[in-house]
């Protein structure tokens, strides 16, 4: 498939979700953003940007690749905002306390008071031996080590494609106007999510490991998995 009919069969998808117009570049921008934060290289086309998405063994080691993507970028704060929205909650979250006590000091007082909406050219550089910059990766950095800490040997999960299906479910959302959490999303196979993940993801992987059944059994347990870990 070329990805002009790539790119044209996902905003079929959209548009019988939602009337509200989705703009291909957007579209196409939006997907490289969210395989640059999962760790994968972009190769070739947006109608190839899926191929470098392979297996991870637990959902533990999935996530601790991310938070170590994003603590190692060079904008950790512009990676956290493109992330999956429960990694990008988790990240802002860690964050805000010490973003608070941050703002008393003078030079912080005129930086947003939602670290969400700081850039990260204007964090104040180095003074002495103490870095904004540096507190924000750590932070990140020990959400991978929880992350990693948590892996259990043994058990098969396809880590990078759940990362995949939350990144899309930010983007169907996004893209559908919708004002809803990705854990609203239904996981039936004949769900328009589950066809805009199928849509997205079926030139690149094994023809069984994404069919609409598979996908949606996949997208349930995640679900299953995000709420019982955040209860």
């Amino acid at each position: 498939m070329t990805s002009g009919g790539y790119l044209a069969t996902l905003l079929d998808v959209l548009a019988r979700q939602s009337s509200r117009p989705a703009a291909r570049r957007d579209l196409a921008n939006r997907l490289v953003d969210l395989l640059a934060v999962t760790g994968h290289r972009v190769r070739g086309t947006e109608g190839r940007l899926w191929a470098d998405f392979d297996a991870d063994a637990d959902p533990h080691a999935a996530n601790a690749r991310l938070f170590r993507s994003i603590a190692e970028a060079a904008d950790p704060l512009a990676a956290a905002r493109a992330a999956p929205s429960l990694i990008r909650q988790r990240v802002f979250r860690r964050l805000e306390g010490w973003w608070r006590r941050q703002r008393q000091r003078a030079t912080f007082r005129h930086l947003p008071a939602d670290l969400h909406a700081v850039a990260w050219n204007d964090i104040p550089p180095r003074r002495r031996s103490h870095s904004a910059k540096d507190d924000i990766r750590s932070a990140i950095g020990h959400l991978a080590t929880y992350e990693r800490n948590q892996v259990r040997p043994g058990q098969p999960f396809k880590g990078d494609q759940e990362a995949a299906l939350w990144g899309l479910a930010d983007i169907f959302i996004d893209f559908t106007g919708s004002d809803g959490h990705p854990l609203e999303l239904p996981h039936s196979p004949g769900s328009l999510f589950i066809k805009f993940a199928h849509a997205a993801l079926w030139p690149y992987f094994g023809a069984t490991e994404v069919t609409v059944d598979a996908l949606a059994g996949r997208w349930r347990r995640a679900k299953e998995h995000a709420r019982s870990t955040s209860a």
